[in-house]
């Protein structure tokens, strides 16, 4: 019988962090700071006046075109706040389009796992790519030359990707594994004997959280082989051990006739059934019941069904084995 792995509401807690980390990307409920807040709304303030006073402040009658000081240096300063302000616009407006595509994302693929898994990966993909935009439009903000500078990328990609190949194995990684439908946003798995749902798969990593809420990031590239609990429905096995005195037809009949009332007591059992004896021991016999249940209520219906078990067997005074113990006496003294 295979063990729980926490003595906590499985179902319950990874609901919880499903919803919240399906897009989140943390298991615990992102609380924003107030600080970050603020931050965000002066910089939202600052674009929305940029773009009413566009003239006045880069037009050629700019009032940081004139000279408010005989020093140069306070000078040069001052003339630098347009592309200041132009910087914050740009990092508001990038911030702003991040955020538009993953809720839209998040709308389109909210009723289709596959989809999700798909769409994290694009918003990963796509978050990278506003993320470099921004940088090259803030640096042509401020004069840098960026034609330039994307020929240059050119040979420093190749430095880079010779000295991040790990970095390009997980990409690759990352995108096969969404692609071949290995396992998807939401399905449970056990990787490197870790057992959990996964709740994010990025370019580089996979994050899996576990029911206590510890959340595992492995690198695409590292999971050699993954066990997908969630491919189909998962048997729950309880063997019920009872003393040899007991007849086996009558333990039989009994676990037959109460069946029926144990699904309906545990609804989410899909399915429930004998099988037989199972084992012999040195002084019981076992008796072999099987659930059948969606593996995300897995440790939930095992506990549930051995408080029904054992309620059945006090019931009808069923006995249970107990230790024995045998000594021998030394007759030739």
């Amino acid at each position: 019988m295979r063990k729980n792995i926490v003595n906590s509401k499985w179902a319950e807690n990874m609901k919880k962090y499903e919803d919240e980390m399906k897009w989140g990307g943390t298991v615990q409920k992102k609380r924003v700071s107030m600080k970050f807040i603020i931050l965000m709304a002066v910089m939202i303030i600052i674009t929305i006046l940029s773009v009413v006073f566009e003239e006045d402040i880069h037009g050629a009658s700019s009032v940081f075109k004139q000279t408010v000081s005989s020093n140069a240096s306070l000078n040069t300063m001052y003339h630098k706040i347009p592309c200041l302000i132009e910087s914050i616009k740009i990092v508001t407006i990038a911030w702003i389009i991040i955020k538009i595509v993953r809720l839209v994302l998040r709308t389109s693929t909210k009723n289709s796992s596959r989809r999700s898994t798909i769409a994290s990966l694009l918003s990963s993909c796509f978050k990278y790519i506003i993320a470099i935009a921004a940088i090259l439009a803030i640096l042509a903000t401020w004069g840098a030359d960026v034609g330039a500078l994307v020929k240059g990328l050119g040979i420093l990609a190749l430095v880079i990707g010779l000295g991040a190949q790990s970095l390009i194995a997980d990409i690759i990684a990352g995108i096969f594994s969404v692609f071949e439908g290995e396992f998807k946003v939401g399905d449970i798995v056990v990787i490197d004997g870790w057992k959990g749902m996964i709740t994010e798969i990025g370019l580089r990593t996979t994050k899996i959280v576990s029911i206590t809420g510890d959340v595992k990031i492995e690198c695409n590239s590292q999971i050699a082989s993954v066990v997908n609990l969630s491919e189909r429905i998962s048997g729950v096995p309880c063997e019920l051990n009872v003393d040899y005195t007991e007849d086996i037809e009558k333990v039989e009949n009994i676990i037959n006739e109460n069946l029926p009332g144990i699904k309906e007591r545990i609804p989410k059992i899909h399915d429930i059934m004998y099988l037989g004896v199972c084992g012999l021991g040195v002084n019981y016999m076992s008796f072999l019941i099987v659930a059948n249940c969606d593996q995300l209520y897995y440790e939930e219906v095992e506990r549930a069904l051995l408080r029904e078990l054992k309620l059945m067997i006090d019931k009808n005074g069923i006995k249970k084995p107990m230790p024995t113990m045998y000594f021998n006496k030394d007759v030739t003294k």
